[in-house]
């Protein structure tokens, strides 16, 4: 259980700003709405059998907290902090709302110029170093990502194009992740040899939710710090809403609501037809 909930720990800022939407610093100062809070329900069989909830401030997540059906009692919650230049600097994750019981924590470090250069974690109370990830920028543009707990977070060389993207990930173990670009939108992908092609909505601006999710300014952070350049961070440099993903024999669809000022408030998950989650979009 404890493993799992670290996972969780470790994917849940990517996740939390619910990873299809633009994930940069580009806010729009124009909007007279701010995101303050999503929520997030995941179901089984048309059964709820989880909620998130994640709170935001100044289009940064602040505060996650993941909860039972009946939302008793609350499972785990974490807590972001942020550097003075806006890049992430740790989340801490706690059993339930006790803040004495640490379950975890990660603290982020940077090079002079601003690009990861490591993650320290910690588990069984904050007292053990559980993993170290260090991150190697190597002159053929490539990053070499290491970790001294291989199992729960293999290495893996990233590439980044001419334009600064990330397109390309390749396994501590074989497994290999490349994107297709247009503009800074991915449109298709190989994954393990197998094509991924993805769909985006064209009638909406997604700087309107002004998101920022702590790269400062070295955007390629987003995709580095996830480690998984297939998940939730593939579209992390994209400037529309993904709506479809065909995996082949397998339909990922994401339906969004959006308000009169163009911002989203509700969107569905579903896969091959079948409802898997659904999130709400709170603004003040």
């Amino acid at each position: 259980m404890k493993k799992h909930l670290f996972l969780f720990l470790l994917i849940a800022f990517s996740f939390s700003s619910c990873s299809d939407e633009d994930t940069g610093s580009t806010q729009d100062t124009n909007n007279e709405s701010s995101l303050i809070k999503i929520i997030r329900q995941t179901y089984i069989d048309n059964t709820v059998s989880l909620r998130y909830e994640s709170e935001y401030s100044e289009g940064r997540i602040v505060a996650s907290a993941m909860y039972a059906p009946n939302m008793i009692p609350m499972l785990s919650h974490i807590e972001y902090t942020y550097n003075e230049n806006g890049t992430l600097a740790s989340n801490i994750s706690y059993y339930g709302m006790d803040t004495t019981l640490l379950l975890s924590s990660a603290n982020y470090t940077y090079d002079n110029q601003g690009r990861i250069s490591g993650i320290a974690i910690f588990a069984d109370n904050g007292e053990a170093q559980h993993n170290n990830i260090s991150y190697t920028y190597n002159p053929d543009s490539t990053v070499t990502v290491q970790s001294t707990n291989p199992f729960d977070a293999p290495g893996s060389v990233y590439f980044i194009n001419s334009n600064g993207l990330v397109y390309k990930q390749v396994g501590e173990f074989g497994d290999t992740s490349e994107l297709i670009y247009e503009g800074t939108n991915p449109v298709s992908m190989l994954l393990n040899g197998s094509p991924v092609t993805f769909d985006y909505d064209t009638a909406h601006d997604t700087s309107l939710l002004g998101l920022d999710a702590g790269a400062g300014d070295y955007m390629p952070n987003i995709a580095l710090r996830a480690m998984s350049l297939a998940g939730v961070a593939k579209t992390y440099a994209a400037d529309k809403y993904l709506i479809r993903e065909n995996h082949g024999e397998t339909v990922l669809e994401y339906i969004y609501t959006f308000n009169d000022e163009g911002l989203p408030i509700k969107r569905l998950d579903y896969r091959n037809d079948v409802l898997e989650s659904e999130s709400d979009y709170i603004y003040e």
